[in-house]
């Protein structure tokens, strides 16, 4: 089965799509989407700025985090999907 896509958004770091099962941050300011996985490798790499600033618009305390909890067993990953 196909992943599928979250609201047609890619992220703004690696342009890939948003899938569905996928941990992912919204700056309520500039409006961008990214994985939650990129933004914590551009944290790492630009340490000056908190981990609650945009990587967009550099302004802090706009993030909106959603963490898609996972359960891996024997192999498989399986995700908690959200009702929206």
């Amino acid at each position: 089965m196909a992943k599928q896509t979250f609201k047609s958004e890619e992220c703004i770091m690696c342009f890939h799509p948003l899938l569905e099962d996928e941990s992912y941050c919204y700056c309520e300011k500039c409006k961008i989407h990214s994985h939650l996985s990129c933004l914590e490798t551009w944290n790492k790499k630009y340490s000056k700025y908190s981990s609650e600033t945009c990587c967009h618009c550099r302004q802090e305390g706009h993030l909106v985090k959603e963490i898609i909890p996972k359960i891996n067993c024997c192999g498989y990953s399986f995700f908690i999907k959200k009702n929206n």
